[in-house]
């Protein structure tokens, strides 16, 4: 007699379409999170270029005034900075045309062609506008020269010890990587920094312990 065998269906069950399904979508939400975070970084790394661009303009702009950087903004009416170091951005000192654009790709980009703002307290009485020399700042290495702006505000041309928290709505530093703000110090090297990492305004020179940081890092021409 012969022994009959039971017959096999072709193709999958329902359970292993759902754990197919499943597997898939756990690979697809890794693959969007490991792109997300390439992505993050890629504009920080473009973000600190920015920076370095910006510290190598405003050397040479020195170099072709005795030594003298530009302030925030000029006395009076002047110039903010930024006009000040254009030439040497734009291209137009070296022969060329490049755009003088200089925006953070983790901002919008509408309102605003520069999206990076100086340290105001930076200052000096040496100069009728303001501008001070390189020589004159004590620790390059701790002295805060230019950050991140907010997104979506266009305050583009200085920063402020008093705003500096970014829970209130005159925050000027932009913490748009990852939570931290990419920060230019005056040595050329950028370090990225929450803002815990900051010096805060109680950490002003007086009896507090760490006023030397605040000084060093919010007024190094002193």
């Amino acid at each position: 007699m012969q022994k009959l065998t039971p017959k096999r269906h072709s193709g999958f069950s329902l359970m292993e379409i759902i754990v197919s399904v499943v597997i898939l979508l756990v690979l697809a939400v890794v693959l969007w999170s490991v792109m997300r975070s390439a992505s993050a970084k890629a504009k920080g790394i473009k973000c600190s270029g920015n920076l370095k661009n910006i510290y190598v303009a405003s050397m040479a702009y020195a170099v072709e005034h005795n030594g003298y950087l530009p302030r925030y903004r000029a006395s009076g009416n002047g110039p903010f900075w930024q006009s000040r170091i254009k030439p040497y951005l734009d291209g137009s000192v070296f022969g060329d045309s490049s755009p003088y654009t200089i925006r953070c790709p983790s901002q919008p980009g509408w309102y605003s062609s520069f999206h990076y703002a100086m340290n105001a307290g930076i200052s000096s009485s040496e100069t009728p506008d303001g501008s001070w020399k390189f020589q004159s700042i004590a620790v390059p290495s701790e002295g805060f020269f230019v950050t991140d702006t907010p997104l979506e505000k266009n305050v583009s041309w200085r920063v402020t010890y008093a705003n500096i928290d970014p829970a209130q709505s005159d925050c000027l530093i932009g913490y748009n990587h990852g939570e931290k703000a990419n920060l230019l110090f005056l040595d050329g090297h950028v370090e990225a920094r929450a803002p815990q990492q900051i010096p805060q305004p109680e950490q002003r020179p007086g009896n507090h312990p760490r006023h030397l940081e605040w000084q060093r890092f919010w007024r190094p021409d002193l």
